[in-house]
């Protein structure tokens, strides 16, 4: 099935870049995974945890809540390291697709 028109196109690239905005969160979360735990110790709720967390790392309401419900095992080094990978792969697909749009648009 062929796409119609940039808006198939434009649907995919919204989606990496949201998918890339949760890694690239994420893998802040994991590179300063002692602050994030302190500031999620120190709060009193969860909506208290998240707004720490967001303040902490300058990331979307979302993407803190999302991190206060990651498992320990989440900010391991392995984890950390297919976050970066995934996040790169991530990168290499939004540029290509804006580039494609951009020539479509020429």
């Amino acid at each position: 099935m062929v796409e119609s028109s940039g808006h198939g196109a434009q649907a995919r690239l919204e989606t990496l870049r949201e998918r890339l905005r949760r890694c690239v969160a994420m893998l802040s979360a994991s590179r300063r995974r002692h602050e994030v735990v302190d500031v999620v110790g120190d709060a009193v709720s969860d909506e208290e945890a998240a707004e720490a967390v967001r303040e902490l790392l300058d990331v979307d309401h979302e993407s803190a809540n999302e991190i206060i419900e990651m498992p320990v095992k989440a900010f391991s080094k392995e984890r950390a390291t297919h976050l970066e990978d995934e996040a790169g792969r991530l990168q290499e697909k939004v540029a290509t697709l804006e580039e494609s749009s951009a020539d479509a648009q020429s």
